[in-house]
């Protein structure tokens, strides 16, 4: 199978809120990563990954988060002219 990894540092920014339990925000980061197609060829190099997501119940000890976030490794395939990118979804609880 085709896989895709990045370790990566970024930041949030959260948007102007109506409330202070729900808070929308967007998100970048920048990093290295590297990903292996189907037929085992390779890319490897800096990324860069951006979002926007929702937290929810932000005053109180747990909270929850929804994200939609997209990331692309900033190196071509191997005898391609893409570069690898994903998009992703992830639903976490903050404690």
């Amino acid at each position: 199978g085709a896989r895709f990894f990045n370790l990566a540092a970024g930041a949030n920014y959260y948007l102007q809120q109506s409330n202070a339990e729900t808070a929308p925000y967007v998100t970048a980061d920048f990093g290295y990563g590297f990903a292996d197609d189907v037929d085992d060829r390779s890319a490897e190099g800096f990324s860069f990954g951006t979002g926007f997501g929702i937290q929810f119940f932000r005053t109180t000890e747990t909270t929850l988060d929804v994200l939609l976030r997209y990331a692309v490794v900033l190196d071509d395939v191997e005898g391609t002219s893409g570069n690898p990118s994903i998009i992703g979804a992830r639903l976490a609880v903050n404690f």
